[in-house]
């Protein structure tokens, strides 16, 4: 079966080029297929059966995009438009001081250390309810953020998980870039493990 469909960009609707398109068996957590957008956001790839997966939309400087669809036989199926979001990453200006911003990359794995897919990642000032940052996890249950030097307090979650199932950790950024993660209370349906690195 062909599939296909354009990527652009949130807001302004600019086709994307370079987006990887890959697509997974949910099950199995198998790639079955992958594909590259074209200059003009445009993708196409070949899969060999009917079946439910899960379709993941990445670029770097971008959020991930994940979305499942059931594919029927001999078909062709149009994804117009997959939209992806620029990775801003820093929110509220305001709350943070002032310096350059590091890239922060982690995984959430869950209790049997699989990946977990759309959890939700989101930085506040300690001890404040202000967002200043957040992420969305990929099909390989991996985030990217970008965070000033500071202290910041994460709060993970997913769709679906009740109040008492989200994870929390606390973070620092120093003024070189290392992050430093200290994970305070991890329930069993999400695992955040540190395997955090960053680029300037």
């Amino acid at each position: 079966m062909r599939l296909f469909g354009n990527v652009i960009r949130h807001a302004d609707h600019i086709p994307l080029d370079g987006v990887e398109v890959k697509a997974w068996d949910a099950t199995e957590r198998k790639e079955i297929g992958k594909g590259i957008s074209t200059d003009k956001g445009a993708w196409e790839m070949e899969i060999e059966k009917a079946g439910t997966y899960l379709f993941e939309f990445k670029k770097d400087g971008f959020h991930v995009n994940a979305l499942h669809a059931l594919i029927p036989n001999n078909a062709e199926v149009s994804f117009d438009p997959v939209v992806l979001k620029p990775m801003v990453g820093i929110i509220n200006l305001a709350a943070v001081k002032d310096g350059p911003a590091h890239l922060w990359e982690d995984i959430v794995l869950d209790d049997r250390e699989r990946p977990v897919i759309e959890v939700h990642v989101q930085a506040f000032m300690p001890d404040q309810d202000i967002l200043v940052a957040e992420a969305i996890t990929g099909v390989d249950g991996r985030f990217r953020m970008l965070l000033k030097p500071g202290h910041y307090d994460i709060l993970y979650y997913k769709f679906g998980w009740n109040q008492n199932m989200g994870a929390q950790a606390k973070v620092t950024v120093s003024e070189d870039g290392t992050v430093n993660l200290e994970q305070e209370e991890v329930p069993s349906s999400a695992v955040a493990q540190s395997q955090s690195h960053v680029q300037g």
